[in-house]
């Protein structure tokens, strides 16, 4: 059995942001007031547009938002059961569900970088709200050059190295629309857009399905 998952998360929603340090900004030879002020604003700029990304992917910074899975049968060569959570303000009344679900030893995980980040940050989220995965069966599910427990899309197809899936998609020929990405998922929960937020985490498990069919996993 083949359990395909996602998901997409956001800065954490209980703790402050982290604030711009000025007295980080080299300044080197500026004597000029409005040239250090100017270079000081820049700095600021590029450290906020930063910080979301930032607070999104790492771990303890992150929360989850919504998680995505379908489950596909070798033996019937069919997708048997497909599921989808989302908690717009927290993700503590969902993760233990999550954690059961995808630590199943008769699955074989797939992802695309989830050994990097969708499993890390599962296992910290667990521990914070309480419901810990299990830390034998996080080591199981992150061991770099082990495929049976999880396999991890990314690291096939480029040889362990990084690489965006919607890369992979254009090589073969699979449909993966481009106007819509992760960097803009805050954004969207900030307006309300679920909906838009929905349909981009099911996109990407449609597409690493599509992925599985078309190099022979399936």
């Amino acid at each position: 059995m083949y359990l395909l998952m996602d998901l997409e998360t956001i800065p954490r929603q209980d703790i402050p942001a982290p604030e711009f340090d000025e007295s980080t900004v080299k300044l080197g030879n500026i004597k000029d007031p409005a040239k250090r002020d100017e270079k000081i604003f820049s700095e600021r700029l590029k450290f906020d547009i930063g910080l979301v990304k930032k607070m999104s992917v790492t771990p303890e910074l992150c929360q989850i938002l919504s998680c995505d899975w379908t489950l596909y049968c070798p033996a019937e060569k069919k997708i048997i059961e497909e599921g989808f959570r989302y908690d717009a303000a927290t993700d503590k009344y969902f993760i233990k569900d999550l954690v059961e679900e995808f630590t199943k030893h008769e699955y074989t995980l797939i992802t695309w970088n989830g050994k990097g980040f969708d499993v890390p940050v599962l296992w910290k989220r667990s521990i914070f709200n309480k419901c810990g995965m299990n830390f034998i069966d996080y080591q199981r599910l992150t061991k770099k050059y082990d495929t049976l427990a999880h396999l991890d899309l990314m690291h096939a197809w480029n040889n362990y190295e990084m690489g965006a899936m919607s890369k992979c998609a254009e090589f073969l020929g699979i449909p993966c629309k481009t106007d819509f990405d992760g960097s803009m998922v805050y954004e969207a929960w900030q307006n309300g857009e679920h909906d838009k937020i929905k349909k981009y985490n099911e996109q990407d498990v449609d597409v690493m399905y599509q992925i599985c069919k078309r190099i022979g996993i399936f």
